[in-house]
């Protein structure tokens, strides 16, 4: 069985395609053979909150990650 392995945005969950990011119907119906990533747009914005947080002497927890 040949298995194509898609790179999608762990916030977003746009699918990476050629040097695209596009949106899915069905995001889920890829997570079993996805590698998690950050497209440009959501890798800008955790940058910029890392940013903010490290400035102010904080820690950063990623949203995202919150809910698993």
């Amino acid at each position: 069985m040949d298995v194509r392995l898609e790179v999608q945005c762990c916030v977003c969950r746009r699918l990476r395609r050629e040097d695209d990011w596009v949106v899915v119907a069905n995001p889920d119906a890829y997570a079993a053979a996805a590698s998690h990533g950050y497209c440009p747009e959501c890798a800008q914005q955790a940058f910029e909150e890392i940013r903010k947080a490290r400035n102010a002497g904080k820690t950063y927890t990623f949203p995202h990650m919150l809910s698993a």
